[in-house]
């Protein structure tokens, strides 16, 4: 029954849900046309604003992405996947693995928020392995 009902949703999603991509050209075009109307710019000056503020987002973007990069790569260290397959080890409880696996992202997260994203994942994972 539920593999019905969960078909059927996936089903309706897929027919009639647009693409992200169609909501980003809507929410574009909608912009637009707000920022015409608002500013009293012409056409060519919105889209020189659009696309000088789309590539000062460029490296933004890279520093996330290098950040959560270098984030997984230490959090995959052999080390700190001993620690995290010991301390997994130790837990035997499904409260004390939902504390312990916040306490080990908290810890990860005051090292760096994307040290802190990707090790919580991983010790999930590790506990899901682990335990029950």
């Amino acid at each position: 029954m539920f593999n019905a009902i969960t078909n059927a949703s996936v089903q309706l999603v897929n027919r009639y849900l647009p693409s992200p991509f169609v909501f980003s050209i809507i929410l574009t075009l909608i912009a637009f046309v707000v920022g015409l109307a608002v500013t009293g710019q012409d056409m060519i000056a919105m889209a020189g604003h659009w696309g000088n503020g789309l590539w000062s987002l460029h490296s933004f973007a890279m520093q996330m992405a290098l950040i959560l990069v270098t984030g997984y790569a230490f959090a995959s260290a052999p080390f700190i996947q001993r620690l995290l397959d010991n301390i997994a080890s130790r837990i035997h409880s499904p409260s004390t693995a939902i504390i312990v696996s916040t306490l080990v992202g908290l810890v990860g997260s005051w090292i760096n928020w994307g040290f802190g994203l990707i090790i919580g994942a991983i010790f999930a994972k590790s506990l899901a392995k682990k335990s029950r």
